[in-house]
């Protein structure tokens, strides 16, 4: 892990056009596997950074913090979610997380000193995250659930150069 002060050289990324470059690389994914997009729905979006800030405070990377899950966090927000899934079913919210670093690699010098060599910028940083969440069986499940109509992204970027990502669904 670099040192603060390395991570303090880097240039500030637009959080709010790296959240938008993942929705539309996540919509892009789902219209390859033939289903809907999903709208931008700015009402879970506060929710969604809110989670990421909290697991980067906590350094606790989950889905459910102090008992809390996507859905709570929900209820506690005035949001509620009731997607049809069939049958009398309803779908009542879905959560991604992906934690990643701004830092693709450093070196260190004979004298200790590290030096930045490459890092990420928007567009692959959003791919990124869409990919390591394709990886992940139940990431990947979530993000290609048919019945979702919207999602938001929530981004928090760590003092230590980690991406924390939270993407709810509704």
């Amino acid at each position: 892990m670099p040192d603060q002060s390395l991570v303090a050289t880097l240039d500030p990324m637009d959080r709010d056009a790296l959240e938008l470059r993942i929705h539309q690389i996540v919509n892009t994914q789902r219209r390859a596997h033939g289903l809907s997009t999903v709208a931008w729905n700015d009402t879970i979006r506060p929710i969604a950074r809110a989670h990421s800030g909290t697991m980067a405070r906590r350094d606790r990377f989950a889905h459910v913090i102090d008992g809390d899950g996507v859905g709570d966090r929900y209820v506690a927000a005035g949001f509620n979610c009731r997607v049809p899934a069939g049958g009398g079913r309803f779908l009542t919210g879905g959560e991604n997380l992906f934690v990643g670093n701004r830092i693709v690699r450093w070196s260190t010098d004979s004298a200790g000193r590290q030096r930045i060599v490459e890092t990420h910028d928007i567009e692959s940083l959003a791919a990124a995250v869409v990919h390591g969440w394709l990886q992940s069986p139940g990431h990947r499940q979530n993000l290609l659930t048919p019945q979702w109509q919207t999602e938001a992204i929530g981004v928090h970027f760590g003092t230590d150069g980690r991406v924390w990502v939270t993407q709810n669904f509704c």
